[in-house]
């Protein structure tokens, strides 16, 4: 190194001094060739003593100098020295060795020292290239940083350990409304940083400087930062800690997020008026959905009833086509309403064991009459191969169904609406069936095939269109097939006709018997009924009137309620095994009603309370059941849909006499006449 350079010079320089003042040289010094090799050396110290007095640099930038004068001094030297060895060994023996080890030990020193010069040269001119590559690798790096920083999209801040800014990019010049001159040198804490927030950051940086510990360093935070015109906008900041030339330096990079901010807000406002559109929507639907369900039930209850009276063939006719259009009327309530359960996600599937042949004679005494006022042949077919009994959604099956022909009904006059069902192939448990609807009617153009399931589409949207509905059916029958696991698929040639088709998996049901036969089901579960005396708590005379009658028929036993309170009572005296209960009443609603029946003692407080309402959105359904009710049934009423609900609950294995309390004795025989439900 330069250091030990320095002190091999300094004894160099010593032993040329012993050399020139030293007593035991004095003989020689009377010699030329001594005398000369000494003024010599003295030379050659006196040349050097100016460049090692100087400082490192000096050394380092003179080093060739010096070793070339060294390599001349050893071809000096050596002669010399064989010279004054020669001299001393004439002297006496006594003081030739002495004096010959104290000239070798010359020559020892001054060919060590010349070596130690060499080998400190070699090593300085090695550390000064290593220093030069590292300088230039700075200057790179310097080069490289100033760059990145430049062109870095974010502002970009760097600050020593006191937090005195070092570096201010153009970016952080827009950002915070600062040049770049008036930032670097100033104090971070008092440029950008609210006033509020400064003694924090100041412990920050303190703790920070201490321990190593930082909150935010490496981390991604939004806080407020001071605008040079005053105002506080919001920055995205990051905060890094790293070392330049040996001390501690932090790079902060920052990111106006105002039009974020901005964005955001606005995005929350928006979707809060979404969602009390929303909320406005599913109020509206509520309303609608009962109060035209409300007057609905009335009116095709009136005509179940009418039914079952004593009338001519005109008359039948005349109810016939009344009762159509009601479920005319109710198919499209019910649209609107499968709709809101698609959007909630909540339109699901009520799978039971079902009888495919049954299924599809069902579909053809809807259709039939329909396909007669449009001059339409009706063919209902299914494949003698399919599975006697299946287990499934049949209801919902039957809905895409209907859907399908109606629609094909409605685009054809004159020709052929074929619905078909095929088995493409079974195994010991499941059954691959295809369901087809196909018709000879007008077709449908190329270019509305591609939106045909969107919502609300219409082949015909004029004003004076003779093809009514709402638009809705295909998108509903198209996610109804799909929670069955598959897909609607449409072929159809304009002028010629129409083929939709689905394919769905049903499991093969092992039951058997008149489970499938409405009828002949409903009669049987008469025949297993214990008791039968039923409250019906309903405000509306007319739907009163047609429930009482339809129970009544059956050979129930009725008490009607005209509001919740009066149901609470009568239920509180006991001696009722079911409870039909609408929602909607003056003084007490069902709801309510539900909730103190429920707290009653004994056998009355589990009484089966079935929910009669017109409320029949989705989540109506789950409400009423966690409010404690057993069972729900939508209005308008069907006089089957209604006596099956209540045999469901006055069976043996679900009726009263099953809860505590209750009779373990054998049923005796009932007062319920099955004819009733042909009448």
């Amino acid at each position: 190194t330069i250091e030990n350079f320095k002190n091999r010079f300094d004894i160099f320089y010593s032993r040329v001094k012993l050399l020139e003042n030293a007593p035991i040289f004095d003989s020689l010094r009377q010699k030329a060739f001594f005398r000369e090799g000494v003024e010599y050396l003295r030379s050659f110290r006196d040349g050097l003593t100016p460049i090692v007095d100087a400082n490192d640099t000096t050394i380092v930038q003179k080093r060739a100098e010096i070793a070339s004068r060294i390599s001349q001094a050893r071809t000096v030297t050596q002669p010399f020295v064989v010279t004054a060895v020669a001299h001393f060994a004439k002297q006496s023996d006594s003081e030739r060795q002495g004096l010959s080890q104290l000239l070798y030990s010359l020559g020892a020193l001054l060919v060590s020292l010349l070596v130690v010069l060499a080998v400190s040269i070699v090593a300085l001119m090695r550390r000064s290239a290593k220093l030069e590559r590292q300088s230039y690798s700075l200057i790179e790096s310097e080069s490289r940083l100033e760059a990145t920083v430049s062109c870095a999209l974010d502002a970009v801040i760097v600050a020593d350990a006191e937090g005195v800014i070092l570096e201010f990019n153009e970016q952080a010049s827009d950002c915070f409304g600062y040049t770049r001159e008036q930032a670097l040198g100033r104090p971070l804490a008092s440029l950008i940083i609210p006033e509020p927030m400064r003694a924090a950051h100041e412990a920050g940086m303190r703790r920070f400087n201490q321990s190593g510990e930082g909150r935010i360093i490496g981390k991604r935070i939004e806080i407020d930062a001071l605008h040079a015109d005053g105002h506080l906008f919001p920055v995205e900041l990051t905060v890094g800690a790293a070392f330049s030339a040996g001390k501690r330096i932090f790079v902060a990079y920052a990111r106006d997020i105002t039009k974020r901010r901005n964005d955001e807000q606005e995005l929350h406002i928006a979707r809060d008026k979404a969602e009390a559109a929303d909320q406005a929507k599913s109020r509206f639907l509520a309303v609608m959905s009962h109060e035209m369900r409300t007057p609905l039930n009335g009116i095709t209850g009136i005509l179940q009833v009418l039914r079952d009276t004593p009338l001519d063939a005109q008359q039948l006719a005349l109810i016939d086509t009344a009762d159509r259009s009601g479920d005319v009327l109710l198919d499209l309530i019910n649209d609107v309403l499968d709709l809101s359960k698609m959007e909630a996600g909540k339109l699901h599937l009520n799978t039971t064991d079902f009888a495919p042949r049954h299924l599809m004679r069902k579909i053809r005494d809807i259709l039939e009459i329909d396909a007669e006022n449009c001059g339409n042949r009706l063919l209902v077919e299914i494949d003698q191969a399919v599975p006697e009994n299946l287990h499934g959604d049949d209801k919902r099956i039957c809905q895409v169904l209907l859907n399908l022909a109606s629609n094909a009904n409605k685009f054809t006059n004159g020709g052929l609406i074929a619905i078909k069902m095929q088995l493409l192939g079974k195994d010991e448990h499941d059954a691959k069936v295809r369901f087809s609807v196909e018709d000879t009617g007008i077709g449908i153009p190329e270019d509305k095939i591609t939106g045909l399931f969107s919502e609300f589409t219409s082949l015909d949207n004029s004003y004076n269109r003779r093809r009514a509905g709402t638009g809705l059916g295909l998108s509903i029958c198209q996610h109804l097939v799909g929670l069955m696991d598959g897909k609607i698929r449409v072929h159809s040639s304009l002028g010629a006709g129409s083929r939709f088709w689905f394919d769905i998996d049903l499991p093969i049901s092992v039951r058997s018997g008149d489970q499938h036969d409405p009828d002949a089901k409903l009669a049987n579960e008469l025949t297993r009924i214990r008791s039968g005396r039923i409250l019906l708590a309903e405000d509306n005379p007319t739907n009163a009137m047609v429930a009482m009658s339809i129970l009544s028929r059956a050979g129930f036993d009725v008490l009607h309620a005209v509001n919740g309170q009066q149901a609470f009572k009568i239920a509180e005296a006991g001696d009722i095994d079911i409870v039909l209960m609408d929602i909607s009443m003056p003084e007490l609603d069902g709801i309510e009603a539900t909730r103190l029946i429920r707290q009653l003692p004994g056998a009355i407080g589990a009484v089966p309370i079935v929910a009669m309402t017109a409320h029949a959105l989705s989540g109506d359904r789950e409400k009423f059941l966690a409010s404690g009710m057993s069972d729900y049934i939508t209005k308008p009423i069907r006089k089957t849909e209604l006596l099956e609900k209540v045999c469901q609950h006055l069976t043996r294995e679900s009726g009263p006499a099953d809860l505590p309390g209750g009779s373990e004795e054998e049923p005796a025989a009932t007062a319920f006449d099955p004819a009733a439900l042909a009448q």
